[in-house]
């Protein structure tokens, strides 16, 4: 799952100390496996399963310091010391960064750049693997199947996600 504590998706320290209010919120997130009308994220059978606790749950006001925004990637290279992580230079509106992704054996360089992804924006830089990271991109995992989220249409670099 992508929502997993980012240390279980690495192996490794990937996240810092400075960033653990975002690593709380998503840690938070991933736990409760609730999404929209209390269905479960974490659910093979499909069922419904209980809501998460009263601990499980985030505020508002927790999830809206989170800045997700679109970004067109603009460039794709192999990571050097990862077989799984891909390095893509993206815009964020104005803004051009490097993220490290780990999405490379379900995406080739062709499908990922000229592609409009969704990306955790403001999340504190991590070294991944010897490479910094200014950011997230966002996907959905169902099974062995990874799909970047992405707008339906053509929107502009560096528009808000609501």
């Amino acid at each position: 799952m992508f929502l997993e504590p980012p240390d279980s998706m690495f192996g490794g320290s990937f996240v810092s100390s400075d960033c653990a209010t975002a690593r709380t919120t998503l840690e938070r997130i991933a736990r409760s496996g609730v999404h929209r009308e209390g269905n479960s994220m974490n659910s093979d059978s499909g069922s419904e399963s209980e809501a998460g606790t009263e601990t499980d749950l985030i505020t508002i006001d927790d999830f809206s310091r989170v800045q997700l925004r679109t970004a067109l990637v603009l460039e794709v290279e192999p990571h050097p010391d990862a077989d799984r992580l891909w390095l893509l230079t993206i815009d964020g509106g104005g803004e051009t960064r490097q993220i490290v992704a780990g999405v490379r054996g379900h995406y080739s360089e062709d499908e990922l750049k000229g592609r409009t992804i969704v990306v955790v924006w403001n999340l504190q830089p991590a070294t991944i693997r010897g490479v910094e990271s200014r950011g997230m991109l966002l996907a959905v995992q169902d099974g062995d199947v990874i799909s970047l989220l992405g707008p339906d249409g053509n929107v502009a670099p560096g528009s808000q996600v609501r």
